[in-house]
């Protein structure tokens, strides 16, 4: 979209821009139908460097309950 409301970017270091982020990752079932949180792990790593304080971000993917606070929030509370 062009509107300015909405853009979809890999480019990480338009991280700063928004008002909010929004992160799409997979997270395919592996052994005992647990979630490979690799591409969460890999993404909040990247973004943590980039985002302004304050910022929120929100995980959609198909993650356990509360991966959000229990994976993403650690991560992203160190940078």
């Amino acid at each position: 979209m062009t509107s300015g409301v909405f853009a979809a970017t890999h480019d990480m270091a338009r991280l700063a821009e928004p008002h909010v982020n929004t992160v799409c990752v997979p997270a395919p079932f592996i052994k005992h139908r647990e979630p490979d949180l690799s591409y969460v792990l890999g993404t909040a790593q990247t973004i943590s460097r980039r985002l302004r304080q304050g910022q929120p971000v929100i995980l959609e993917s198909t993650t356990f309950p509360r991966a959000t606070v229990k994976v993403l929030k650690p991560i992203l509370s160190e940078s």
